[in-house]
């Protein structure tokens, strides 16, 4: 069993290109993470029951599992993936606007709005985790 050493990580997360991955690693689970806790109260606002938001973040689940082979797919054909993972940011932060909804966005809450947002923010997860993966090989490599 080869162990690797502390310098071969310290080298590791020196390369820039392995920072900007881990960024956008750190990101897409913070996205995911704050919206556990927050989104139940939320759809709560709107007379929801429990397990219809479970409900919803089922469809999240689902937009993401879907999309992830297709921008698995896609990815592959790009030898620079860094612009995928941004527009996959962007369009998330388009879904986090969209759940609030943002006051900058004129726009009244509906749970209607609510589930595409999240839906939104499912496929958005897949286009900006997804190529990650190929990107950190392909770095180290």
């Amino acid at each position: 069993m080869v162990r690797a050493s502390p310098k071969s990580y310290l080298k590791l997360i020196k390369i820039p290109q392995v920072l900007a991955v881990g960024t956008v690693v750190v990101i897409c689970s913070n996205t995911i993470s704050f919206l556990d806790p927050t989104i139940e109260p939320h759809f709560r606002e709107m007379n929801v029951s429990p397990s219809y938001v479970s409900i919803v973040f089922l469809l999240m689940s689902v937009a993401y599992t879907i999309c992830s082979p297709i921008v698995g797919w896609f990815a592959g054909y790009w030898d620079n993936k860094f612009p995928l993972m941004a527009i996959g940011l962007l369009i998330s932060a388009g879904g986090l606007f969209l759940l609030g909804p943002s006051i900058l966005l004129p726009i009244d809450p509906s749970l209607a709005l609510s589930i595409t947002a999240m839906v939104i923010i499912g496929i958005s997860y897949a286009i900006a985790f997804i190529p990650t993966f190929e990107c950190l090989l392909d770095t180290v490599m």
